[in-house]
Order: structure tokens, then sequence, then C-alpha cells
């Protein structure tokens, strides 16, 4: 077996607000380096879901709780895409991945 290429897979996260919904959302990036300009950037999953300080529990929940809301014309997937959007941008990433400061035995991943 020959090695030929290192990648690394990094996650991040980030509260956000919606009127009296909160969220933690999570977003995944694929790099070959730390140096990569180009890389997709994309929406792996909403966890710790609380509205009106109740928890949000399951995934079982959280569809029901959508469903109610979109039966009344409030759709929370839009929503929180919206936010995932103005928060994880390439320049917002490429950030992150600079402060991190990503090195290997033999330099820069």
């Amino acid at each position: 077996m020959k090695h030929t290429r290192a990648s690394m897979m990094l996650t991040f996260e980030q509260d956000v607000q919606i009127g009296e919904l909160k969220a933690t959302l999570q977003a995944q990036v694929w790099l070959g380096s730390a140096d990569d300009k180009e890389f997709d950037i994309e929406f792996i999953d909403t966890s710790d879901i609380t509205y009106h300080g109740v928890e949000i529990s399951g995934y079982d929940n959280w569809r029901k709780f959508k469903k109610f809301h979109a039966d009344m014309g409030i759709d929370f997937d839009k929503l929180l895409d919206k936010e995932f959007e103005k928060i994880f941008t390439k320049e917002a990433i490429r950030k992150q991945i600079k402060a991190l400061n990503l090195k290997s035995k033999e330099g820069k991943v």
C-alpha cells in the first residue's frame, strides 16, 4: 500500500438564536492541507435545541416540532439554513483554520 495524500476533516460549531429557538449549528470541512483555498462547507447537524427554554431532545421530537410550526407557516429548516450561510462563510472558515495553526511533523498539513 502506498500513501499518496493526507487530508483532514474539521468540524465547526456555532450557537444561534432565532426568536425563542436556540440551537447549535455544526459544519464540516475537508482539507488536503491547511493552505487549501478551495473546499466545501457542509451543514451536518443541529443540536442542543431549545424553544422558550424547553429542550427539544431526539430527532423524532425535532421533526414533530418543525412539522407543527411548518403547518403554521414557520419553516425552521429555511431559517436555520439562512443562519448557517451567514455564519459559515469561506472567509470565516479560513480565519478559523489559520487560528488553529495546523502543522504536521513535516510542516503544515
